[in-house]
């Protein structure tokens, strides 16, 4: 099965799941929010998540503050390709759940 995953950054949540909604990728019923028919898996990463962690020295006194990515993020795996702008569409150069949890995926 060929199937797409796309590493998107958002404004917020309500604006993450706006898109998704319109896209398809996540759909509104009686059941609430959940994924859509040709969506395989949505990782929530969430709202400016941690880059690099804050240092300290023996006494447990901050050395250096942790610095953090801005916006929302999510990664979505879905069977259909889908367009994103490059706002939205984000590569990450240490992604926060591993490399490999789509293994086989097209990586756009």
């Amino acid at each position: 099965m060929k199937f797409y995953v796309y590493r998107l950054k958002y404004s917020s949540e309500t604006a993450f799941n706006s898109a998704m909604l319109k896209k398809g990728v996540l759909v509104d019923d009686e059941h609430g929010i959940h994924n859509g028919q040709n969506t395989l898996a949505v990782v929530r990463i969430g709202l400016n998540p941690q880059d690099q962690p804050a240092t300290f020295d023996e006494e447990g006194e901050e050395l250096t503050p942790a610095t953090c990515f801005q916006g929302y993020h999510a990664d979505i795996k879905v069977k259909e390709e889908l367009r994103f702008t490059g706002i939205n569409s984000v590569t990450p150069t240490k992604p926060m759940h591993g490399i490999n949890w789509a293994k086989g995926a097209a990586n756009l």
